[in-house]
């Protein structure tokens, strides 16, 4: 059986922009946020008299012979690119080889892109649009909103399913205490391998809702994180007659969901502890900057080595029997979620999580 993965709101905005550039009849421009030009109506190029090899990727001042270049204009649509203002009505005189002419122009912001913040909820704002696009605008905003929908649904399941089957396996847990004889050792570690594997698809689920439609990130403290991932494992470690240490260098906030960046850095702490052997230890460092690691006694990852392993149901050598190959997998979608990657040192046995910082996110 395959699948074809839902189009996000920012393709769809940005689907619906090329649509209306190309059943525009009036001069229309679809600029990206350097200013270059994606794409352009074909009432522009017969107007301007611009070739169509002469447009798509051309930045907007360096169009036609120069004429575009003027420091207002430019300064107007770059905060207009940056959300802090629209063009209702901005008037110029634009000088060309065939003459001058006024022109009045408008221009406002069409979010699209990877993992906008503000994706989730958005719609087209039709009020400055041509009338004959304003229907087909209306569509595509209902069409947003059962997308909404579907995502809101689809982790909403996903959360009920988890909770059904996280209460009954923790009243199995609670009940295997009672049994002290190897056969209920290993029953305990099954029904924690279950529990592992609902958390883990739980995680999937909601990474596949907030990839349909992306909700406000989250201000994520990855001191904390680390902080709290250390402290829910300093137990097993002891048990396993292991070391697990922490170091705080200035780390950094970064924007997220802390659910899922403390599922990846647990993922990782885990495989650290099962690859290393007793009397070792295991360092969790949160910073410095914008980054998480782990540092195990293992003998490390190779590039190429973690990349294969980053795909669903690949298994390292010292994975848990009772898995179900999905932890790296796992940590790969979430830091491509956060717009960051998961990275490795294999002389240091190191296994980094490198997330963009929370200024580089904002304009």
């Amino acid at each position: 059986m395959s699948t074809t993965p839902l189009a996000t709101s920012s393709d769809i905005a940005l689907n619906l922009a090329l649509s209306l550039i190309s059943a525009s009849v009036a001069p229309v421009l679809l600029l990206d946020g350097d200013l270059s030009i994606v794409a352009a109506s074909q009432s522009f190029l017969e107007t301007f008299d611009i070739g169509t090899d002469r447009v798509a990727g051309v930045k907007m001042a360096d169009l036609g012979g120069g004429e575009w270049n003027t420091p207002p204009l430019w300064a107007l649509l770059k905060a207009t690119a940056y959300g802090q203002a629209a063009i209702p009505a901005y008037e110029m005189d634009l000088a060309s080889p065939s003459g001058s002419r006024r022109l009045v122009l408008n221009a406002q912001r069409l979010v699209y892109g990877d993992a906008q913040a503000a994706d989730k909820g958005f719609r087209v704002e039709a009020h400055d649009f041509p009338a004959e696009a304003t229907g087909f605008a209306d569509a595509v905003n209902g069409l947003l909103a059962r997308l909404d929908e579907a995502a809101t649904r689809q982790e909403a399941f996903a959360a009920d399913v988890a909770h059904e089957l996280r209460t009954p396996l923790a009243v199995l847990a609670l009940e295997l205490d009672r049994l002290d004889s190897p056969d209920g050792q290993r029953l305990k570690r099954d029904v924690s391998a279950l529990s592992r594997l609902v958390d883990q698809l739980l995680i999937l689920a909601q990474l596949d809702a907030q990839a349909a439609a992306p909700a406000a990130a989250a201000a994520v403290d990855l001191s904390e994180i680390a902080t709290e991932v250390v402290s829910q494992y300093a137990a097993l470690a002891i048990d396993e007659d292991k070391a697990l240490a922490l170091k705080i260098k200035d780390a950094a906030v970064v924007e997220g969901r802390r659910e899922a960046v403390a599922a990846a850095l647990r993922n990782l702490v885990e495989n650290g502890l099962r690859v290393t052997p007793p009397g070792g230890v295991v360092t969790v460092t949160a910073g410095p900057g914008a980054r998480l690691s782990v540092i195990d006694g293992g003998s490390g990852l190779a590039p190429e080595r973690l990349a294969a392993l980053s795909q669903r149901y690949r298994r390292g050598d010292h994975a848990s029997p009772s898995g179900a190959g999905l932890g790296l997998a796992i940590v790969a979608r979430i830091m491509a979620a956060h717009g960051g990657r998961i990275a490795t040192r294999p002389n240091q046995a190191e296994l980094i999580l490198a997330f963009p910082s929370a200024d580089r996110n904002r304009p």
